[in-house]
Parts: structure tokens; C-alpha cells; sequence
């Protein structure tokens, strides 16, 4: 944090700084391997500015300072003539000129100085990288002054008195100069010489990493090509060996077909010599009948039927298969399909850099990570870096400066003036009503400022904001109240609330997970929102009616937080004695350093913030805490705060205590009924995830960013602001009750859910199960909610789980407490889904294997849903393919043609209020969700792949209740209220997709 200096000191400083420092903000051009002296650029660029010459000699320097400078004076379309030695030149010196002399180390200190002498008055000589201390200046023809500056290599600078006057405040002179004011401006020189010291250190070691790089992927192409041929002598070898093994089987079968010929030819000797007897049978058949001769054969042979000789039997082989060669001569080469990027930026809207002010706590950084990803998400590209970290590239590189907690000073000021001469926006952004001075008082501030600094070092922090506020263009701040009392002072004023990425999330949801799974439920744990330690005059206002819960209910503890101090119960007994009673009830835990984690939370069931109403400071306070517990399903007690009143709707996502009474009903009410506790922590985490998501944040910095572009794009902005009002969710997601018959959870993270509704579905619903065991993607989440079936289902879906819980990274069985509708199945489905995608699948319908991979594929962060076609069957009839239409929001006014068997974020869901619940309204929940989220501008894509099949039946609920004459005229006239822009052209006719 800055002290504000001396006010005389810095308004000459000022005045200095905001014209004079100009040209040290100098592009330097960095020449590979020959960067010595581009440290010294920007100052020499300085002196160039300040000092009227007709000659820059240029002795020995590298090709970085030669480019540089001859830039610069082409730059200034004057008549200088530059001139370049490789040592110094033994000639008439010039008048008026600037000699830079780049490493005179080979030159002995007597020739320098005789050289010198021999300067005309009008000179100013610059030594890079010299020691020149023997040099006596009482030799010289002319008393020069000598400035050295230290950093880097060093550099000398010598002027007479008449060139010295020209570089105030660089030479410190007794007349025209304060040592303030050297010491300032020698600091700024530092400032960028270092700044291109460093650049030229990472040009050089990026070059030193691109060779290496070279080497290792020549190297790795060498490998490559090693590999490649082992592999094809291997496959050679392989095809060898299968030749080899093929005509052993065609050699062996030759052999067999010898044998059988063999054989064959025996029969056929046998057959011949068995012809003389049926010849003599044919000749015995043609004579006349003699009576005696039958009448003697039938007493010899006591047979009277006729005498057929013996035919000899052919040979039986069994049956071989012809050998088929499974070798192919054309080489199949299998790629793995690559990698695609889930999300990229079509199109680049612009530069955005979000300079960061305040980088001790890393929960302070977070905010700017946060915004700058959802600016990503919005399609533009950023930079992310602390305001000492900005140079000169950085402002020329951007359209757009966004500033975090940033103190106004010189470097500030500059920045903000080259971006008004490029007419480019500056954003101030704040989290806190830091910037009003008159605040600045321990009694006001929270006890992070408070305890560490005092109030006049509070006071230099907000005005030094303030000025930084008072030149920005817009502000942003993180809740309406803040952004209400910024307007005192900058007009265009928006809220962008502290928002969750994917990481928060992830650990929010695992705490909730892992309560679920270890969960004991003897016992209930009230959680504090902050440092007892720090706010300690906070937690006295609730402090008795939470030790007379204590008291009354063993089972519940407290868990306090804080840094840490020895003597616990000490520090109770001196400013809580109330607790006494109770203290074995209290567990210490250390607050983690980074407030944000969601770690503090893990094992709370019930969280408390209680907080002062009437504080200004406290009143424009974002709902951190509201969020971080959320996420976790933690019902919130807190003190009613305008933030909080926003975001919770009392005694249903959490609790607005105000005074002992509230505090003691809410608190009873939320230990004493465990439902109650689910319920209210459920509908918090839904009522967090969409107006504290980044696609949510992303869409309103891109309406922000854009009018800030022209006239036009301003009113056309204003214009979607205004439609969207506060851009809040449209109401909470109805969920009913249910009952959990079987669970089990890895507690590994999935992206996809698969929610099977079922009511009666017994004869189809395995046919559904095993399309989802089938998917080829690996991590998968499966829920089956049973609508109250009278058949079989459950039994049935029960003993299905058990033999393939195996298979899935979570899978649960649901049964709602009574019929209660698609709509209302479905939500109690997602409720319990853990995962950032859910797909719905009716039970008598089918996914082909590759559904939930395709789909996700298709998906970015900024898609509300992904829908593919499907292909009918199970009629003789019916043989369309559904769900061909691309996506095109509009053609949703005409009636529905998307099918509710989509991959759909949960975010988007919570922002439609989930499922439309009424049965008078049963079959068109679908419908009714894509024009919610089209009405919010929510993105869907479609995907030009069967990957489904939709079974056509006579007791499907389409057939059964969707298209049945008096329901459906009921359910077109409360969507036709829900959504009074849908015109719906053809009302009768059977519903397509």
C-alpha cells in the first residue's frame, strides 16, 4: 500500500512525469543475440527528446541500440545526421551532438580523455558498460558533469553546462534540480530499463529454448522414424510369420486331400469288381421265370424276397472348412482420433488486460481470474497482470484496460493518458467501498484493514483508489449497493458479482458428497463465516441465543474459525462467558489462509454470518459467504445485508436473521427438522448456479466491453440491458420429494448424468439401462427416478444396479413419494445429479453408444444444450428420423421441434427455474424449457448424428395424455401464457420433432 508523499513534491513530480515521461515508454527493437544496451534505450530515447542536436554518433554500439535510435530519428522527421564508428573517430568532433559510445573497454582511459578535450560544448557522451574512474574531469576542456546510472551493465552520462541544463531532472544541478526529484526520475529510468533488461533476458532465453527445442524435436522425429520402421519390420515379420502358419494349414489340408483321394480310388476298384455281379443280376432278371430254381433258392435261403447283391459303402470324411488367409496385402493404418478443443473464440472481439492492484491475497487475484476467464468465454483475448507488471507493449497491445484495486501514481497516470489519446475505455473495478476517504475509520472497515493498518494509512489507500476511480471510464463493482454509491462519481456504473469456477465447484460439490456418503447424523454443526478473533464484536450480537441452543440441544456443535491462538478457552471466558456451559461443544478449526476454499466448510451443516446492518461498509458487501456455502448445500443464517436479500429468498434458500428471536427460530428450525435443513441447502445451491456462473458474467462483460465500441453499439447495448433486467434465474426449481432406495458413489468427477424417468415401464426399461451401460464414454453418471410405478420397475431397476453399479462412477435409485408428473421426475433427477451435464432418457427409449460422448464433444462452456436426431422404431409404421432441424431459436415461436432427450448444462437448467411442473401442462416440459432459455439467450447446437432411438407405441404418455384433444388444448394455452411470443401455427396437428 502507498503512503502519499510530500503534496509540494508531487505536483512538481507530477507535472514532470505526465509530459516529460512520455518518451520513456519506447518500443525498444530487440536484435537476436546482440541486446546489449537495450536497458539504456528508453533513457537515451529521453535525452534524444529533451536536448536540440544536429549529429548522433553512434561508436561501437550493438545492432539492438543502432536500430533503436535510428527509428527514433527517422521518427522525428528532423535533420539529424546519424553517424556510425567502430571506435572512436579521429576527426573533427561535432557541435550539437550525442555521442553514444557502446563498450569503450578497448580503448586505454588517456585516449578517451584526450579525446574529450577536443569536444566542443555543445556534447553530451554517453559510456555504456564502463568503468571509467580514473578518468580526471579537471583535464577536460570543458568542466563536463558526470551521472552514472547503476543498473545493468551501467552507464556513464558526461554534459558541459550547456547540455546540462537540457536534462533536468536526469543531471542534478544546484540550480535547476531537488534531489526528490533526481531520485524520482532515476527510479523511473530503472523502472524501464529494467522492464527491457528483462525482455531481452527472455528473448534470449526463448531463443536458447527454441534451438534446444529444435534439437529435441529433430531428435524426437529421428525416434519417430527409429519407431516407425521397428514397427514395420515387426509388422513385416508378423505378416511372415501368419504367411508361414497359412501354408502350414494349406500343407496340412493338401495332405488330408491325398489321403482322401487315396481312398477314393479304393472305392472305385471295388465299385468295378462289384459291377460282374450286377450284371450277372440284370442277365438273371431277363431269362423267363423257372419255377424249380425259386422253389430250390427259397428252401436253401428260407427267404422270399428278392436277392440283391451287396454295394460297397464309400468312404466318410469329416467335414474341414477350405483354410482362408486372413492376411491383407494393404496396409490399414488405425489413427486415434485427436483431441478436440471443447471451447475456442470463433472470432476475437478484443484485448482486454486486466491489471491487478491488490495481489496479497490470493482470494483478491481470484476475482480478476475469474473475470478475465469469462471475457475468454466471451470471445475476447486477455492479459492478466499486477500494475507493476505493465509496460509499455502491454498498453499498446489492448483495447480495453480493466483495473482491479488499483492506487493512482505516475505509471498509473501515464497509462491512463495513453488510453485516452487512443480513445481506448478504462474500467475500474472494486469489491469493497474502498475508495470513499471519508470512510476510512477503524469503526467502518472491516477488521482485515483495521488491525493492520492504521487510519491514516487507510485513508492514503482509499483516496489513492478514489483517484484512480474518478479517471476510469466505467466501474464495476460486486453488488448493487456498491455499484449504486460508485455512481456518485462515475454515472456508468455495473454489477458484476464474485462468481465460481469449475475448481470451487468441484470442491463445494465433493464436501457435499462426501457428507452424503460419511454423514453422522447424531450430531448437527453450526459453522461462523469469519475470524472470531477479528469479529469478535460481530459474533457478541447472536452470541447468547446461540449458547442457549447449545445448551438446549448436546448433539449440536460449534465450530469456530481463526488464525490461531493458544489459550482458546481463556479468550472464551473473558468475552464469551455465555459459552462456558457449552464448551465442550465448540471445535477450533484454523481459518485457511485463502479465504475462498471451500475446506472451512467441510463438515458445517449449518453456517452463520452474523453482521452489523447499520455499516455502510458492510452493507455494500458481496454474498461470498452465501456462495461459498451454496455450493456446498449449506443452508445460511445471516444478518440481512442488501446483497444477501437479493440472492436469498427467506425461509426458503436460507434465512434473513435480524434480532435474537429470528436467530433463535431459524436456528431451531433448521436443527430440530432435518428435511427442512435438504431442502433450504438444495434450493441455495440452485439459486447460486446461474447468477454467479461465468457464462453468466461472460455475457454481461461482453455487453459491457461492446459498448464501450461506438454510439451504436452503446444504445444497442443499453437497449439488452434493460430487457434483461436483473438477469436473475426465473424462479427455483420445484423439487418433490423422494426416497432413495440404492446409491453408490466413487466420488470420482464425471461430466455426464443420465436421468431415466420411469412410471410402468417395466417391459421396456432394461432396454434403456443397457443403451446407457453400452456408452463408449468412460466416466458416466447414472439416476433412475421411478414415478411411483404400480409394476415391477423398482425390483427391476434395483436388481439391475447391483449387478452393474460397477460400471458407473455414481449411480442412484429414486422413487418419489407419489405420481407426480414427467416434469417433476425429472427435476428430482437433476437435483440429485453431480455432474455439469445431465442427459434425460425416457424409459421406453434408447442411446445408441456413442450419444453422451458425441454430444459432449460438441458442447463449449457457453452451450445451455446439445440435441441430436434420433431415429424412430417399434412401429411398423414408423421409420422417420427425428430431431434434423438445426438450431435456430426463432423456429421455436412456430412450436416445438427439439426433443427433450438432449445433453443439457445444469447451470442453464437453474436459470429456467428447471422443469415447468404442472400436469396440466404434462408432455410439453421440453418445449417449455428451450423458450425459457431462449428467452435468456442461452445457446443451443445441434448435432447432425443419430445417436438415439425414439420408440413409437400405442401406451406411450404421447400417445396416452400428450396428444389427447382437452389436455393438449390445456397445455397450449399455459404455454401460450408462460412464453406470450409463441404463435404456434398448426395447434392440432399430431406433435413432431
Amino acid at each position: 500500500m502507498n503512503t502519499a508523499p510530500d503534496p509540494s513534491t508531487a505536483t512538481n513530480i507530477s507535472q514532470t512525469g505526465n509530459s516529460g515521461l512520455l518518451p520513456l515508454f519506447l518500443h525498444v527493437t530487440l536484435v537476436d543475440e546482440d541486446t546489449r544496451g537495450c536497458a539504456f534505450m528508453p533513457v537515451t530515447n529521453w535525452i534524444l527528446s529533451t536536448f536540440v542536436l544536429n549529429h548522433l554518433v553512434l561508436i561501437n554500439a550493438s545492432q539492438t541500440a543502432i536500430q533503436t535510435l535510428t527509428s527514433v530519428i527517422k521518427a522525428q522527421s528532423a535533420a539529424i545526421l546519424i553517424h556510425e564508428y567502430d571506435s572512436i573517430p579521429d576527426i573533427k568532433p561535432y557541435d550539437n551532438c550525442v555521442y553514444y559510445c557502446g563498450n569503450p573497454s578497448n580503448t586505454s582511459v588517456d585516449a578517451i580523455t584526450k579525446w574529450l578535450q577536443t569536444l566542443p560544448e555543445g556534447s553530451i557522451v554517453l559510456f555504456e558498460d564502463s568503468d571509467l574512474s580514473p578518468l580526471d574531469p579537471t583535464k577536460l576542456s570543458s568542466s563536463f558533469t558526470s551521472t552514472r546510472l547503476d543498473y545493468g551493465a551501467g552507464l556513464l552520462i558526461l554534459s558541459t553546462p550547456k547540455t546540462s541544463a537540457c536534462l533536468s531532472p536526469l543531471v542534478q544541478t544546484s540550480k535547476n534540480t531537488s534531489d526528490t526529484e533526481h531520485f524520482l526520475f532515476l527510479e523511473k529510468c530503472k523502472f524501464f530499463a529494467d522492464y527491457w533488461a528483462t525482455k531481452a533476458r527472455i528473448a534470449l532465453s526463448e531463443k536458447t529454448k527454441e534451438k534446444n527445442g529444435l534439437i529435441n524435436v529433430q531428435a524426437r522425429f529421428l525416434m519417430i522414424e527409429t519407431l516407425e520402421k521397428e514397427k514395420i519390420i515387426s509388422e513385416q515379420n508378423l505378416k511372415i510369420d501368419s504367411l508361414l502358419d497359412e501354408n502350414r494349414d494349406l500343407m496340412s489340408a493338401l495332405e488330408q486331400a491325398q489321403a482322401r483321394e487315396k481312398e477314393w480310388l479304393s472305392f472305385s476298384q471295388t465299385v468295378l469288381q462289384t459291377q460282374d455281379a450286377l450284371t450277372s443280376l440284370k442277365n438273371f432278371f431277363a431269362q423267363p421265370r423257372n419255377i424249380l430254381k425259386d422253389i430250390a433258392r427259397v428252401i436253401l435261403n428260407k427267404n422270399l424276397g428278392v436277392f440283391v447283391p451287396s454295394l460297397p459303402t464309400p468312404p466318410s470324411f469329416p467335414l474341414q472348412s477350405i483354410p482362408v488367409s486372413d492376411h491383407n496385402t494393404s496396409d490399414i493404418v488405425c489413427l486415434e482420433k485427436e483431441e478436440v478443443e471443447i471451447y475456442s473464440p470463433a472470432t476475437e472481439l478484443g484485448r482486454v488486460v486486466f491489471v491487478i492492484g491488490d495481489t496479497e491475497a490470493e482470494q483478491l487475484t481470484q476475482r480478476c481470474t475469474h473475470n478475465a476467464e469469462a471475457a475468454r468465454l466471451a470471445g475476447y483475448t486477455v492479459r492478466l497482470k499486477s500494475c507493476p507488471e505493465i509496460g509499455p507493449d502491454d498498453i499498446d497491445w489492448a483495447t480495453i484496460l480493466v483495473f482491479y484495486r488499483v492506487e493512482f501514481s505516475d505509471h498509473v497516470s501515464i497509462m491512463m493518458q495513453i488510453a485516452q489519446e487512443r480513445s481506448m475505455p478504462v474500467i475500474f473495478d472494486i469489491d469493497a467501498l474502498l475508495c470513499m476517504p471519508r470512510l476510512a475509520r477503524s469503526e467502518s472497515v472491516s477488521a482485515q484493514f483495521s488491525s493492520l493498518f492504521s487510519e491514516e494509512q487507510l485513508e492514503t489507500y482509499f483516496y489513492t483508489l478514489w483517484r484512480t476511480l474518478v479517471r476510469a471510464s466505467i466501474c464495476t463493482a460486486t453488488t448493487d449497493t456498491l455499484a449504486q454509491t460508485l455512481r456518485l462519481d462515475r454515472p456508468i456504473s455495473y454489477t458484476l458479482p464474485n462468481i465460481y469456477d469449475v475448481a470451487t465447484w468441484q470442491r463445494g460439490r465433493n464436501n457435499f458428497r462426501e457428507k452424503c456418503i460419511f454423514e453422522d447424523n447424531s450430531s448437527v454443526t453450526l459453522g461462523l463465516g469469519y475470524d472470531i478473533l477479528k469479529n469478535s464484536i460481530f459474533f457478541k450480537s447472536t452470541s447468547t441465543t446461540i449458547a442457549s441452543v447449545l445448551q438446549k440441544y448436546s448433539h449440536v456443535k460449534l465450530r469456530l474459525f481463526t488464525q490461531g491462538f493458544s489459550d482458546k478457552n481463556t479468550y472464551i471466558e473473558k468475552y464469551f462467558p455465555e459459552l462456558i456451559p457449552s464448551i465442550d461443544q465448540i471445535i477450533w478449526q484454523k481459518l485457511d489462509s485463502n479465504n475462498d476454499s471451500m475446506l472451512n466448510w467441510k463438515g458445517v451443516d449449518i453456517a452463520l454470518f452474523p453482521c452489523p446492518t447499520d455499516n455502510v461498509y458492510f452493507t455494500s458487501q458481496s454474498e461470498n459467504i452465501y456462495l461459498r456455502t451454496a455450493l456446498c448445500n449449506i443452508p445460511l443464517i445471516t444478518s440481512p445485508l442488501p446483497a444477501y436479500r437479493e440472492c436469498i429468498e427467506d425461509g426458503v434458500s436460507g434465512f434473513l436473521a435480524e434480532g435474537v428471536e429470528q436467530w433463535h427460530a431459524a436456528l431451531v428450525k433448521l436443527i430440530e427438522n432435518t428435511k427442512i435443513r435438504h431442502s433450504v441447502g438444495l434450493n441455495a445451491y440452485h439459486g447460486c448456479l446461474w447468477y454467479f456462473s461465468v457464462q453468466r458474467q461472460a455475457k454481461f462483460l461482453k455487453s459491457i466491453f461492446e459498448s464501450t465500441k461506438s454510439e451504436a453499439s452503446s444504445c444497442q447495448e443499453f437497449e439488452r440491458q434493460i430487457a434483461r433486467k436483473s438477469y436473475r434465474a426465473k424462479s427455483l426449481p420445484h423439487i418433490v420429494g423422494c426416497d432413495i432406495i440404492f446409491q453408490k458413489d466413487t466420488l470420482s468427477p464425471s461430466d455426464v448424468s443420465v436421468i431415466i424417468t420411469s412410471y410402468n415401464y417395466e417391459h421396456y426399461l432394461l432396454d434403456a439401462l443397457e443403451s446407457v451401460r453400452l456408452q463408449t464414454l468412460g466416466a458416466l453418471d447414472l439416476i433412475v427416478v421411478d414415478d411411483g410405478s404400480k409394476d415391477f420397475s423398482v425390483a427391476l431397476t434395483h436388481e439391475w444396479m447391483q449387478r452393474n453399479a460397477h460400471r458407473f462412477n455414481r449411480v442412484l435409485l429414486l422413487r418419489t413419494t407419489y405420481n407426480s408428473g414427467l416434469g417433476a421426475a425429472r427435476n428430482c433427477g437433476v437435483a440429485y445429479a453431480e455432474t455439469p451435464y445431465f442427459l434425460p432418457l425416457d424409459a421406453d427409449n434408447k442411446l445408441l453408444p456413442n450419444a453422451c460422448a458425441a454430444l459432449l464433444v460438441a458442447t463449449s462452456p457457453m452451450t445451455a444444450y446439445a440435441y441430436p436426431m434420433q431415429q424412430q422404431f417399434g412401429n411398423a409404421t414408423a421409420d422417420h428420423i427425428l430431431g434434423q432441424s438445426p438450431y435456430t431459436p426463432s423456429r421455436l415461436q412456430a412450436g416445438n421441434y427439439i426433443d427433450a432427450m438432449a445433453l443439457i448444462a445444469k447451470w442453464a437448467w437453474a436459470a429456467c427455474g428447471g422443469y415447468y411442473v404442472n400436469r396440466a401442462a404434462m408432455g410439453w416440459e421440453d418445449y417449455d424449457l428451450w423458450c425459457s432459455m431462449a428467452e435468456l439467450g442461452l445457446q443451443g447446437t445441434h448435432v447432425a448424428e443419430v445417436l438415439a432411438e425414439y420408440r413409437v407405441h400405442g401406451n406411450s404418455m404421447t400417445s396416452c395424455v400428450t396428444e389427447q384433444g382437452d389436455h393438449k388444448h390445456s397445455v397450449i394455452t399455459l404455454l401460450e401464457q408462460r412464453h406470450p411470443w409463441i404463435k404456434l401455427v398448426q395447434k392440432n396437428v399430431r406433435t413432431t420433432r
